[in-house]
Protein backbone atom coordinates (compact mmCIF):
# COMPACT_ATOMS: atom_id res chain seq x y z
CA UNK A 1 0.00 0.00 0.00
CA UNK A 2 1.37 3.34 -0.96
CA UNK A 3 -0.08 6.69 -0.03
CA UNK A 4 3.10 9.14 -1.05
CA UNK A 5 6.27 8.73 -2.99
CA UNK A 6 9.43 11.16 -2.14
CA UNK A 7 13.06 11.63 -3.77
CA UNK A 8 15.31 9.19 -1.77
CA UNK A 9 16.45 13.23 -0.96
CA UNK A 10 13.53 13.95 0.73
CA UNK A 11 12.45 10.75 2.21
CA UNK A 12 13.83 10.66 6.05
CA UNK A 13 12.27 14.15 6.21
CA UNK A 14 8.81 12.47 4.70
CA UNK A 15 8.94 9.51 6.83
CA UNK A 16 9.43 11.80 10.08
CA UNK A 17 6.52 14.00 9.39
CA UNK A 18 4.57 10.61 8.34
CA UNK A 19 5.20 9.58 12.14
CA UNK A 20 4.17 12.67 13.36
CA UNK A 21 1.27 12.66 12.11
CA UNK A 22 0.75 8.93 13.02
CA UNK A 23 1.50 9.58 16.50
CA UNK A 24 -1.12 11.85 17.25
CA UNK A 25 -3.87 8.79 16.47
CA UNK A 26 -5.01 6.69 18.69
CA UNK A 27 -2.53 3.59 19.56
CA UNK A 28 -5.29 1.14 19.60
CA UNK A 29 -6.37 2.12 15.87
CA UNK A 30 -3.03 1.92 14.81
CA UNK A 31 -2.72 -1.12 16.30
CA UNK A 32 -6.13 -2.62 14.30
CA UNK A 33 -5.00 -1.08 11.23
CA UNK A 34 -1.27 -2.47 10.88
CA UNK A 35 -2.60 -5.87 12.07
CA UNK A 36 -5.41 -5.71 9.13
CA UNK A 37 -2.56 -4.25 7.18
CA UNK A 38 0.19 -7.47 7.83
CA UNK A 39 -2.63 -10.30 7.58
CA UNK A 40 -2.33 -12.51 4.91
CA UNK A 41 -6.19 -12.95 4.64
CA UNK A 42 -8.63 -13.52 1.69
CA UNK A 43 -10.54 -10.90 1.43
CA UNK A 44 -13.65 -12.51 2.80
CA UNK A 45 -11.65 -13.17 5.65
CA UNK A 46 -9.82 -9.65 6.00
CA UNK A 47 -13.44 -8.10 5.74
CA UNK A 48 -14.55 -10.45 8.64
CA UNK A 49 -11.54 -9.14 10.55
CA UNK A 50 -12.74 -5.48 9.66
CA UNK A 51 -15.92 -5.91 10.69
CA UNK A 52 -15.20 -7.70 14.12
CA UNK A 53 -11.78 -4.94 14.65
CA UNK A 54 -14.11 -1.95 13.93
CA UNK A 55 -16.64 -3.32 16.35
CA UNK A 56 -13.95 -3.19 19.41
CA UNK A 57 -12.70 0.31 18.40
CA UNK A 58 -16.11 1.46 17.99
CA UNK A 59 -16.95 0.72 21.71
CA UNK A 60 -13.15 2.05 22.43
CA UNK A 61 -12.60 4.59 25.16
CA UNK A 62 -10.49 6.26 22.11
CA UNK A 63 -13.43 6.51 20.22
CA UNK A 64 -15.52 8.33 22.82
CA UNK A 65 -12.61 10.64 23.20
CA UNK A 66 -12.34 11.11 19.15
CA UNK A 67 -16.13 12.41 19.43
CA UNK A 68 -15.93 14.37 22.64
CA UNK A 69 -12.43 16.50 21.56
CA UNK A 70 -14.73 17.11 17.66
CA UNK A 71 -17.21 18.58 19.82
CA UNK A 72 -15.54 20.24 22.13
CA UNK A 73 -13.41 21.48 19.09
CA UNK A 74 -9.93 20.66 20.37
CA UNK A 75 -7.22 17.96 20.12
CA UNK A 76 -8.22 14.31 21.38
CA UNK A 77 -5.97 12.92 24.19
CA UNK A 78 -5.55 9.17 22.85
CA UNK A 79 -4.88 6.44 25.17
CA UNK A 80 -5.14 3.23 23.28
CA UNK A 81 -7.71 1.98 25.43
Amino acid sequence: MVNKVAKEEELLDRTKEMALVLAQKSPLILKVAKNLINSNHDIKKALEMEIMDFSEVFASEDHLEGIKAFLEKRKPKFRGR
